[in-house]
């Protein structure tokens, strides 16, 4: 059985390598464009869909989320990331993103999270290194 993820990103360019290098790979892939969609089908509906692993992008609007994290409202994928602790969605993650952030440096290696950042990869735009951290999944 194929690990199912959800890819939350909102950059259409970035999405569309990794997305097929993941199904090249044989594992099936959705994406949540925005952290509204990534919400609903994680929090809201208690991930009904099944999803085993979340790719986060960091740097998206969660204004929507302010009033509980007004300080990471501009970094919406942390948002995700409190809000699958706060309600027990038990989900392994991977925090993917351009941006080299002190906050989720902090939270990713308190939660032993894996932070791969996009810039520093030149191995197509940090693909490879994602792929061999799913490989890691016992699904």
């Amino acid at each position: 059985m194929s690990i199912k993820i959800l890819y939350l990103e909102d950059e259409l360019g970035m999405k569309h390598g990794l997305i097929n290098s993941l199904k090249k790979e044989g594992y099936i892939v959705d994406i949540a464009p925005n952290v509204v969609d990534a919400y609903a089908l994680l929090i809201e509906n208690q991930n009904a869909k099944g999803y085993d692993l979340i790719i986060i992008d960091i740097y998206m609007d969660a204004k929507f989320l302010g009033k509980k994290h007004k300080l990471y409202e501009d970094r919406g994928g942390l948002c995700i990331l409190l809000e699958l602790e706060e309600h027990n969605i038990n989900i392994n993650k991977i925090v993917f993103s351009a941006w080299e952030d002190e906050d989720v440096k902090r939270i990713t290696n308190e939660k032993h999270i894996k932070y791969i950042l996009k810039s520093e990869i030149t191995n197509d735009d940090g693909r490879f290194q994602v792929i061999e951290e799913i490989k890691k999944i016992k699904k």
